[in-house]
Protein backbone atom coordinates (compact mmCIF):
# COMPACT_ATOMS: atom_id res chain seq x y z
CA UNK A 1 0.00 0.00 0.00
CA UNK A 2 1.56 3.42 -1.29
CA UNK A 3 1.23 6.73 0.92
CA UNK A 4 -1.25 7.86 -1.43
CA UNK A 5 -3.15 4.88 -0.90
CA UNK A 6 -3.18 5.54 3.03
CA UNK A 7 -3.84 8.96 2.45
CA UNK A 8 -7.07 8.42 0.86
CA UNK A 9 -8.17 5.46 2.87
CA UNK A 10 -8.09 7.87 6.12
CA UNK A 11 -10.07 10.95 3.79
CA UNK A 12 -12.67 8.30 3.40
CA UNK A 13 -12.71 7.31 6.72
CA UNK A 14 -12.84 10.76 7.89
CA UNK A 15 -15.59 11.43 5.39
CA UNK A 16 -17.45 8.10 6.09
CA UNK A 17 -17.21 9.48 10.29
CA UNK A 18 -18.55 12.85 9.20
CA UNK A 19 -21.91 10.80 7.84
CA UNK A 20 -22.52 8.51 10.86
CA UNK A 21 -22.01 11.91 12.89
CA UNK A 22 -24.67 13.57 10.68
CA UNK A 23 -27.08 10.15 10.79
CA UNK A 24 -26.49 10.11 14.62
CA UNK A 25 -27.62 14.11 14.72
CA UNK A 26 -30.77 13.15 12.41
CA UNK A 27 -31.59 10.05 14.24
CA UNK A 28 -32.42 10.40 18.13
CA UNK A 29 -33.45 6.65 18.35
CA UNK A 30 -30.49 5.09 17.31
CA UNK A 31 -27.83 7.76 18.15
CA UNK A 32 -26.07 6.16 20.56
CA UNK A 33 -25.30 2.88 17.79
CA UNK A 34 -23.72 5.57 15.14
CA UNK A 35 -21.45 7.93 17.93
CA UNK A 36 -20.70 3.69 18.93
CA UNK A 37 -19.97 3.00 15.46
CA UNK A 38 -17.66 6.01 14.93
CA UNK A 39 -15.75 5.61 17.48
CA UNK A 40 -14.69 2.18 17.00
CA UNK A 41 -13.57 3.65 13.63
CA UNK A 42 -12.40 6.58 15.21
CA UNK A 43 -9.98 4.96 18.11
CA UNK A 44 -7.35 3.38 15.67
CA UNK A 45 -6.76 7.00 14.13
CA UNK A 46 -7.38 9.59 16.98
CA UNK A 47 -7.99 7.88 20.49
CA UNK A 48 -10.00 9.76 22.76
CA UNK A 49 -7.23 10.03 25.18
CA UNK A 50 -5.60 12.08 22.18
CA UNK A 51 -8.16 14.22 21.54
CA UNK A 52 -8.48 15.05 25.45
CA UNK A 53 -4.69 15.49 25.32
CA UNK A 54 -4.90 17.99 22.34
CA UNK A 55 -7.98 19.81 24.38
CA UNK A 56 -5.11 20.30 27.18
CA UNK A 57 -2.45 21.36 24.25
CA UNK A 58 -5.10 24.15 23.17
CA UNK A 59 -5.33 25.76 26.74
CA UNK A 60 -1.44 25.51 26.96
CA UNK A 61 -1.16 27.55 23.51
CA UNK A 62 -3.81 29.83 24.70
CA UNK A 63 -1.50 30.30 27.95
CA UNK A 64 1.91 30.18 25.91
CA UNK A 65 0.56 33.21 23.77
CA UNK A 66 -0.69 35.49 27.10
CA UNK A 67 2.56 34.91 28.62
CA UNK A 68 4.13 35.88 25.19
CA UNK A 69 2.01 39.27 24.97
CA UNK A 70 2.46 40.17 28.80
CA UNK A 71 6.82 39.48 28.28
CA UNK A 72 6.20 41.83 25.06
CA UNK A 73 4.56 44.08 27.21
CA UNK A 74 7.54 44.19 29.71
CA UNK A 75 10.11 44.27 27.21
CA UNK A 76 11.44 41.27 28.01
CA UNK A 77 13.00 39.74 24.69
CA UNK A 78 14.25 36.25 26.29
CA UNK A 79 10.44 35.37 27.79
CA UNK A 80 8.77 36.30 24.03
CA UNK A 81 11.34 34.47 21.49
CA UNK A 82 11.11 31.12 24.55
CA UNK A 83 7.10 31.42 24.83
CA UNK A 84 6.68 32.33 20.83
CA UNK A 85 8.89 29.00 19.85
CA UNK A 86 7.30 26.56 22.26
CA UNK A 87 3.59 27.93 21.26
CA UNK A 88 4.62 27.70 17.53
CA UNK A 89 5.94 24.05 18.23
CA UNK A 90 2.93 23.84 19.62
CA UNK A 91 0.59 24.96 16.85
CA UNK A 92 2.46 23.20 13.96
CA UNK A 93 1.71 20.07 16.11
CA UNK A 94 -1.67 20.66 16.25
CA UNK A 95 -2.36 22.11 12.95
CA UNK A 96 -0.62 18.58 11.64
CA UNK A 97 -3.56 16.21 12.59
CA UNK A 98 -6.72 19.17 12.64
CA UNK A 99 -8.40 17.15 10.35
CA UNK A 100 -8.43 14.54 12.68
CA UNK A 101 -8.62 16.31 15.66
CA UNK A 102 -11.96 17.66 13.86
CA UNK A 103 -13.62 15.08 13.49
CA UNK A 104 -12.75 13.60 17.00
CA UNK A 105 -14.09 16.87 18.44
CA UNK A 106 -17.27 15.76 16.41
CA UNK A 107 -17.62 11.87 17.90
CA UNK A 108 -16.14 12.13 21.18
CA UNK A 109 -17.26 15.73 21.77
CA UNK A 110 -21.05 14.74 21.01
CA UNK A 111 -23.64 14.36 23.48
CA UNK A 112 -25.22 11.20 24.49
CA UNK A 113 -28.91 12.49 24.04
CA UNK A 114 -29.71 14.76 21.37
CA UNK A 115 -32.76 16.70 21.82
CA UNK A 116 -35.77 15.92 18.55
CA UNK A 117 -36.46 19.14 17.31
CA UNK A 118 -40.22 17.62 16.26
CA UNK A 119 -40.78 16.56 19.67
CA UNK A 120 -44.70 18.18 20.33
CA UNK A 121 -43.01 18.23 24.14
CA UNK A 122 -40.49 20.86 23.24
CA UNK A 123 -41.50 24.57 22.67
CA UNK A 124 -39.48 27.24 21.96
CA UNK A 125 -42.03 30.42 23.16
CA UNK A 126 -42.38 31.85 26.44
CA UNK A 127 -45.82 31.90 25.92
CA UNK A 128 -46.22 28.00 26.41
CA UNK A 129 -47.03 27.98 29.76
CA UNK A 130 -50.62 27.10 30.92
CA UNK A 131 -50.80 30.43 32.61
CA UNK A 132 -50.24 32.30 29.79
CA UNK A 133 -52.43 29.82 27.22
CA UNK A 134 -55.13 30.03 29.69
CA UNK A 135 -54.97 33.76 29.72
CA UNK A 136 -54.51 34.40 26.03
CA UNK A 137 -57.89 31.60 25.50
CA UNK A 138 -61.05 33.94 24.91
CA UNK A 139 -63.14 33.69 27.59
CA UNK A 140 -66.68 32.51 27.12
CA UNK A 141 -69.68 34.69 29.07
Amino acid sequence: MTKQDAEGDKERGLTTLGRLVTAADGDTLYRDVYLHRAVELLSPVVTEANWLASLASRDQLARLLAQARAAVAQQDWTKVEEAGGRAASLQRSLDAHKAGLAVAETVYGAPPVALDPFSPGLTSTPESHVSSATSARPRSR
